[in-house]
């Protein structure tokens, strides 16, 4: 496959929707936006960093944000979030096209969210993604 801009590569991992696909599998509703309206329980996956290694590898960085009216769920989603990622070992298939490799991850910490009434939790996690 060509990649964008014709330049032959293959296509760079999409490391937001596999976190999602990979977040979704245990039963949690992640996604990559925000809805509109708050809801308990929101998880958003954002790619916010990292490198291309090669055609098929980058290393990556990723922050996992939650949102819930109670802090003290906030903070047990969060941790749950947390494990299902450091779940993820070398070479595991988290979406449909890409395999992770060196996975760590941050603890969780409160972040307030100004634009919210909701309690946020988040963490970072980093990793090697190859798409297959």
């Amino acid at each position: 496959p060509v990649g964008a801009g014709g330049c032959g590569m293959m296509p760079r991992p999409d490391s937001e929707a596999a976190w999602v696909a990979w977040l979704r599998a245990a039963g949690h509703d992640a996604r990559t936006t925000i809805p509109d309206e708050h809801v308990d329980g929101m998880i958003r996956v954002s790619r916010v960093g990292g490198e291309r290694q090669g055609p098929i590898l980058e290393s990556v960085e990723m922050l996992f944000e939650v949102w819930h009216s109670s802090p003290l769920a906030a903070s047990t989603l969060a941790h749950t979030i947390n494990a299902r990622v450091e779940d993820a070992e070398n070479g595991t298939l988290i979406g449909a096209s890409t395999k992770v490799y060196k996975v760590a991850a941050t603890g969780p910490v409160e972040f307030p969210d100004d634009n919210s009434a909701l309690a946020r939790y988040q963490f970072t996690a980093s990793c090697i993604a190859r798409r297959v």
